[in-house]
């Protein structure tokens, strides 16, 4: 891996992102838009933006990136993807001749509804899918769109996140993004961590660490998933592998690697926990001094 990236930008090769891109690229090659359902911190947005990056044929496609948020509007999504067209034409729109046009979208679901319960910003994509037109926003002439596909990821529909138009959805080939195994964790962050010692220096006495660190960090984030669960006095308990990703950031590699790994527990997870009793739990289970045969299991 090259060591001029940040481990944030890293990008770690593994079946599942294998099985993923290939279907995706698949679906772009045979003008199919493609929605990605899972889970925070399955890796759905890295896949999209793996395969828009340095998968696609450059030849072929081009692309720009959306990230949707709850205040997100129509306005500023057309004017994102319509700075990024050539004109062909009087009023026809597209990228370059010989090339597809690929709006990725982040988050998709995450746009408020108005009083009428549409997603004023989904409704602008569905237009473009349903009839391949957009209007212009002072004027009203319409733009035709040429040659242009979506991708797109949301987590499933639950309290925060809210269930799109079917209308919006027939266009889309639905992609289920599974949590990642066990063992495909480990080879994950057992890679990004020695990229680090071998960037940063770090003598080979070092390697050993590595997978003791990643080892007991999945054990502590699934003793955290598992004991800690939402209810609705703690609404906020929801731990995914972004946190994971948190615990296991190269700064916990110092010279005093059990000190800091145990700070940098009460630090990521003990944020969220209200009371007394889930800290003291946590720090059970985080601290081999303190913790019974079986309190992490």
């Amino acid at each position: 891996m090259p060591f001029i990236l940040k481990a944030s930008e890293l990008v770690i090769s593994n079946t599942e992102q294998a099985k993923h891109v290939f279907l995706m690229n698949l679906l772009m090659e045979n003008d199919k838009s493609v929605l990605l359902v899972g889970r925070t911190g399955t890796g759905k947005s890295v896949y999209a933006r793996d395969l828009l990056d340095s998968r696609l044929d450059k030849e072929k496609f081009c692309s720009t990136k959306l990230y949707f948020t709850a205040n997100s509007g129509p306005t500023t999504a057309q004017e994102t993807i319509m700075s990024s067209l050539d004109k062909r034409r009087k009023g026809v729109y597209g990228p370059p001749l010989g090339k597809k046009f690929i709006v990725f979208v982040d988050d998709v679901n995450l746009p408020e509804k108005d009083e009428i319960g549409s997603q004023p910003a989904i409704e602008l994509l569905r237009q473009l899918l349903d009839h391949e037109t957009w209007y212009e926003s002072k004027d009203l002439f319409p733009m035709r769109l040429v040659d242009m596909q979506v991708i797109a990821t949301m987590r499933p529909p639950d309290g925060s996140n809210n269930v799109v138009s079917k209308r919006f959805m027939r266009h889309l080939n639905v992609v289920y993004v599974p949590e990642l195994a066990d063992d495909t964790i480990t080879s994950i962050y057992t890679r990004i961590l020695l990229w680090h010692l071998d960037t940063k220096g770090f003598s080979k006495e070092f390697d050993p660490c590595i997978g003791q660190i990643v080892s007991s960090t999945l054990a502590i984030h699934k003793f955290v998933v598992k004991n800690l669960l939402p209810s609705p006095y703690h609404s906020h308990y929801i731990f995914s592998l972004k946190e994971f990703s948190r615990y296991n950031k190269p700064y916990v590699l110092h010279f005093n690697v059990v000190l800091l790994y145990i700070l940098n527990a009460h630090y990521i997870y003990a944020y969220y926990l209200k009371h007394n009793a889930h800290a003291e739990l946590l720090a059970v289970c985080s601290c081999p001094s303190r913790r019974p045969s079986t309190a992490c299991n």
